[in-house]
Order: C-alpha cells, then structure tokens, then sequence
C-alpha cells in the first residue's frame, strides 16, 4: 500500500483515529473504529489489533505517536465512566439532608452561589451551576500532523 500519512486524529466519542493520507493526487479518510471491548486491553494490544485489522495504513507512522493518541482514548474514556464530582456531591448532599446534618450549613453565607437565585428556598442547590463551576471540559478532540 503507497500511502502518505498526513495526520492522525482522535474521535473521543464514539472513539476512533483516523488516519489522513494522500493516495497519489487525492486526499483520503480512514477510520479506526475502537470498540469499548477494545478500551479494556492494554494500549500496546489496541494497537497490534488496529494493525491486524487495518493492515498496511500505520505502518508508515511512528508507533509511538499511535500509542500516545491511544492512551488518550483510553484515558478520556476512563474519565467518563467514573462518576462526576458534581453526582459525588450531589449523593453527599443528600446524604447529610437525610441525617439533618445540613439546615444550618446551608444557611450560612457562602461566596459561591451555588443556590438558584431565583428565591428558591434553603437546601435546594442548582446542580447545573454547581457542574458548571466544577468541571472542566478535556473531552475535546486531538489531531496531530505527521
């Protein structure tokens, strides 16, 4: 196969590389599709499978550049299988409301506003603003030239 690898992109969801390369005058695509099943074998396995199943296209590319891209898909992939910190806060809230532990926490002043505005009542915490304020979005997509 005469191809030249112009660049490697990763896909987080569903996750996938593609590979873009010239084929003589015309620029063309090729998915690596990575099935969740795949996410749970050890990077270097993901990749000997990627070439197994897609003989010829990252011959030409650095492995260790595939390798690199491929940690990142398993780690982002990790990341969002776990709970987030906002349903961690949210099971403790109503945890500590369950106990009575939380009237009078709730009451004091606080410099987040964490509470709707909206004259909602003590106890009641707007959890979209909490997320807003919690998380920090890496699930962006990453492509690098070759």
């Amino acid at each position: 196969m005469n191809i030249q690898p112009l660049q490697l992109a990763v896909k987080y969801n569903p996750p996938r590389l593609c590979l873009i390369y010239n084929n003589g005058n015309e620029q063309f695509y090729h998915d690596f599709n990575i099935s969740k099943e795949d996410l749970t074998l050890t990077t270097e396995k993901i990749y000997h499978k990627l070439n197994l199943d897609h003989p010829g296209y990252l011959t030409q590319i650095d492995a260790g550049q595939v390798l690199k891209l491929i940690e990142l898909i398993k780690n982002k992939q990790s990341k969002d299988s776990k709970p987030s910190r906002v349903s961690k806060l949210r099971d403790m809230v109503e945890g500590a409301r369950m106990d009575g532990n939380i009237g009078r926490e709730v009451n004091k002043p606080n410099s987040r506003n964490w509470a709707g505005g909206k004259g909602e009542a003590a106890g009641k915490f707007d959890f979209e603003e909490i997320d807003k304020q919690l998380e920090n979005d890496s699930g962006s997509d990453h492509s690098i030239d070759l």
